[in-house]
């Protein structure tokens, strides 16, 4: 699965991400509890810069 954007909606518990590829076909469309985030995300490897990105919003306590 190649994914070349993703859309995230955030809100306080559950959160709603859609990603499409380059063609701009849907791929991924799920709802993530706040506990979900890091583990979806770090499993993305499409996702351009992702470890420094993870790290910033860990960093403030975001996603604990």
């Amino acid at each position: 699965m190649e994914i070349s954007t993703i859309g995230l909606d955030l809100a306080k518990n559950v959160f709603q991400v859609h990603g499409i590829n380059s063609q701009g076909e849907p791929v991924v469309r799920k709802a993530l509890r706040r506990s979900q985030m890091l583990p979806f995300f770090a499993k993305t490897a499409a996702v351009p810069g992702r470890r420094r990105g993870l790290r910033y919003v860990a960093s403030l306590g975001a996603l604990n």
